[in-house]
């Protein structure tokens, strides 16, 4: 009857190991698949952030912008909403640390520089360039300076790969929220 105890004993501990080293390797498993999804979204964040900076401070030096920038700048800031949603959804559906401090704060403000570039794209109308003066300058320098704000914090992206753990990369979405904050605000005025 010992025997039968120890027997039965055995092959319930047996079969609590496989079970537990299934299930560590599905943890194991689903860490890499949103650790890749996290980096893809991340880096190409800081690639559109790079870009709306790089096209903005092109545009304010020429002091005229073309058509087809405009139209790289509505697509980046597209990407940034969608991304930078994408990432603290991610955050907050995982409950990470400091993860409740994330508001789509950067989504809204991505949203409020499109459609101020739209009506810079109004503007145009069936010219191919745009001079920069008074309210069309004062656009896309804000922008430039907000996404050059940003720019420093979605650098921090691609300095080490991001683990999903890890809470450096929100803090640097609470940054650039704060960022978004600054540029809502200098608009309002």
């Amino acid at each position: 009857m010992k025997n039968k105890g120890y027997i039965v004993l055995t092959g319930l501990l047996i079969i609590a190991l496989v079970y537990a080293g299934f299930q560590f390797t599905e943890n194991q498993k689903m860490g890499k698949y949103l650790n890749k999804q996290l980096n893809e979204r991340l880096e190409m964040l800081n690639l559109k952030v790079d870009t709306l900076h790089f096209v903005t401070a092109g545009a304010l030096e020429d002091k005229e912008i073309s058509r087809e920038s405009l139209l790289e700048i509505q697509e980046s800031l597209e990407m940034i909403r969608m991304k930078s949603l994408q990432v603290e959804n991610l955050a907050r559906g995982l409950n990470l640390d400091n993860a409740d401090q994330l508001h789509s704060v950067t989504h809204n403000s991505a949203r409020f520089m499109e459609n101020r570039i739209a009506l810079l794209t109004s503007e145009i109308g069936d010219k191919e360039r745009l001079s920069l003066e008074g309210d069309a300058i004062r656009i896309i320098r804000h922008i430039k300076e907000t996404s050059g704000k940003w720019e420093s914090e979605t650098e921090s992206f691609l300095s080490s790969k991001n683990n999903i753990n890890k809470t450096d990369w929100i803090n640097s979405l609470i940054l650039m929220q704060k960022h978004s904050n600054d540029y809502q605000r200098v608009m309002d005025e």
